[in-house]
């Protein structure tokens, strides 16, 4: 639904923003669309209510190629557009109700306009309550019903009520490739890793680190002081001055 502001002075740039929106979106919403009128516009006259909300739906409905339906409550369309003292219109001519009145139980309370037009049954849906609260959501939730069953609904709308299919699960993860390259086991903590086999002393060829335990492939050996190339361009060594930093995990 979109809810309307001040539509008197500007309900054509609130339609073109709605349609925007659909637009924006790429596909048409499954439960249609409908205007919310229930704000308190001061200073229009019932008729020029009228034409201002006739011009939202006309604008809506010609960019969108939609039928704009209904948002509203029966105490202010009744004081606002139309009743038995004002007079019926003709905008609920087969735009959908979604009525909002707090009461427990049904039937809600519908708009004159409507409910003399269609009956006590006119509504689509009834908006019950606005502090309910689900799981996952921190703030106030609107609770609503639909007017029939399970089955009504998804026939009405045209929805598929298959139960989507569970998600596939991930595949094992793939076992390890067989390797003839000899293999070490890192044995100090932050190993250093380095674009170069040398241990230059400012630093500046550190392009890494690795964790104790972690296995590592020999890819070539260099420098001056048991150094291996664990990945093309980075090497670590494995023995410095005595100190061992990786052993042979593999004969």
């Amino acid at each position: 639904w979109h809810n309307t502001s001040d539509v008197g002075s500007n309900n054509k740039i609130q339609a073109e923003k709605a349609a925007d929106c659909i637009d924006y979106a790429g596909q048409k919403p499954e439960l249609g669309v409908y205007g919310d009128w229930e704000s308190d516009y001061k200073g229009l006259t019932i008729q020029q209510m009228r034409d201002a909300i006739w011009k939202y739906i006309l604008r809506f409905e010609n960019l969108t190629g939609m039928r704009l339906d209904a948002y509203t409550r029966k105490y202010w369309w009744d004081e606002q557009v139309a009743s038995s003292t004002h007079g019926s219109t003709d905008i609920p001519r087969d735009r959908k109700l979604w009525t909002a009145n707090f009461r427990t139980s049904p039937p809600p309370l519908l708009p004159w306009d409507w409910e003399q037009r269609y009956g006590e049954n006119c509504w689509l849906f009834w908006q019950y309550n606005n502090v309910a609260k689900i799981p996952g959501c921190p703030g106030r939730v609107d609770f609503n019903t639909f007017n029939g069953s399970r089955a009504d609904y998804f026939d009405y709308f045209d929805l598929d009520e298959t139960p989507a299919p569970p998600p596939i699960p991930e595949p094992p993860p793939e076992p390890p490739e067989e390797t003839d390259r000899l293999q070490f086991e890192v044995m100090q903590d932050g190993l250093r890793v380095r674009s170069t086999p040398e241990a230059l002393t400012d630093g500046s060829n550190i392009i890494g680190s690795l964790p104790a335990g972690q296995i590592v492939e020999v890819h070539d050996i260099g420098g001056n002081s048991a150094w291996v190339e664990i990945a093309p361009g980075q090497w670590s060594n494995v023995e410095y001055y005595g100190d061992k930093n990786m052993k042979v995990n593999n004969g």
